[in-house]
């Protein structure tokens, strides 16, 4: 258990990181090309749409660098002597803290997205006047910039220098861990366990908060639907459905009649007096960024288990007694990370009725383009 053959590693990088890898990229860089082109065809005026425009943006942006890291990966078992750049130093450089960083900008705005999402479920009156779509437009651009600059941080952590390659008599740069003393482990205990933890909990919880509000919804419209009322909800019936009261048809201390209150014509409005469309329509949206955050938790999960477990347990690393576990753990995270960033598309087609009819129409007018060419 405690060395891997040169071959079994190869074998392992070429199956894992390099072809299965980048053939999601592949599908990644695809779909969400589509997902900027429907949401930008819906309009930027909706909350939800602005929120999964950039996240469908640092989504692309990861797969695009990952594709790159692919290369590097590959780079890096051929090992030309032709570089003057070491090519895992070039991947580190490169590809991986860029992959990193754009990761962690896609991870914060998902948070962003289910922190408003669920904001708008249980306060919705107060978010529509909150979130407006200027104001999640600078929420979304702000949150992206911060989390880009504070990465940057992670360059600090190394240091590049020349040595002289024995294997190929040539000297190349090297990217090493820099000396930095107490910063090195502030740093990275900050950037790669505190943060990551904060937020799949912030998306965790809002979920949680989410899916807990569309049962209790979906309860009360099938009491209402059966017509099983409790007084809560019949009270709310009788006030919203102005019915009279016994004490309407009596008359008062003067003499004069009361007027009785009548009922309002039946229309297109539920007991709580919302639109039922619009009513759906949230519904909709709400199950399918619980969708998206499902997805998230699912597939980031194992890289912050595996960042938190590096920091916690020197010997889990490339170098040390675990590096099999390590090294097999990391190429699956590394793939599951690059699914997050592909699949949303899905979710979006199949649960949206208003993107997939968006996302039919463009290929259609697409299609009669190119006839006409």
């Amino acid at each position: 258990m405690n060395d891997v053959s040169d071959d079994v590693e190869h074998m392992w990088t070429i199956v894992v990181s390099i072809w299965l890898s980048s053939s999601v990229c592949l599908v990644g860089v695809v779909t969400n090309y589509w997902n900027i082109r429907v949401f930008k065809r819906q309009g930027l005026t909706d909350n939800v749409n602005i929120s999964l425009m950039g996240l469908a943006i640092a989504d692309l942006t990861c797969d695009v660098i990952s594709l790159w890291l692919s290369v590097c990966e590959l780079l890096n078992i051929l090992d030309p002597p032709t570089l003057t750049f070491q090519p895992a130093s070039l991947l580190m450089l490169t590809a991986s803290i860029p992959r990193i960083i754009a990761t962690r900008v896609s991870s914060w705005l998902t948070a962003l997205t289910s922190l408003q999402r669920c904001l708008a479920v249980t306060l919705p009156f107060k978010v529509r006047q909150m979130f407006t779509p200027r104001n999640t437009s600078i929420s979304t651009l702000s949150v992206s910039i911060l989390v880009l600059v504070g990465y940057m941080c992670v360059y600090y952590l190394k240091d590049l220098v020349s040595v002289i390659d024995s294997r190929h008599n040539i000297t190349r740069v090297v990217m090493i861990p820099a000396a930095r003393g107490r910063a090195n482990q502030i740093l990275n205990n900050l950037l790669f366990i505190s943060l990551p933890l904060v937020n799949i909990l912030v998306i965790s919880l809002a979920t949680i908060i989410m899916i807990s509000s569309l049962m209790r919804a979906s309860r009360w419209r099938h009491t209402i639907k059966h017509g099983e009322t409790t007084p809560a909800t019949r009270w709310r019936h009788t006030i919203t459905q102005g019915e009279t009261t016994p004490a309407d048809d009596h008359h008062d201390t003067s003499g004069t009649k009361r007027l009785p209150n009548r009922k309002p014509q039946p229309g297109p409005h539920t007991v709580e007096g919302t639109d039922p469309s619009k009513d759906k329509k949230e519904v909709r949206t709400s199950k399918m960024v619980i969708a998206v955050m499902l997805i998230f938790i699912v597939c980031n999960l194992p890289s912050n288990f595996l960042f938190a477990m590096r920091n916690v347990f020197p010997e889990f690393n490339d170098a040390g007694s675990l590096k099999n576990i390590f090294f097999m753990s990391h190429g699956l995270a590394f793939l599951l990370e690059n699914i997050n960033s592909s699949v949303n598309f899905f979710a979006y087609f199949f649960m949206s009725s208003k993107f997939k009819a968006t996302f039919l129409h463009l290929r259609w007018c697409d299609t009669v383009s190119r006839d006409v060419k």
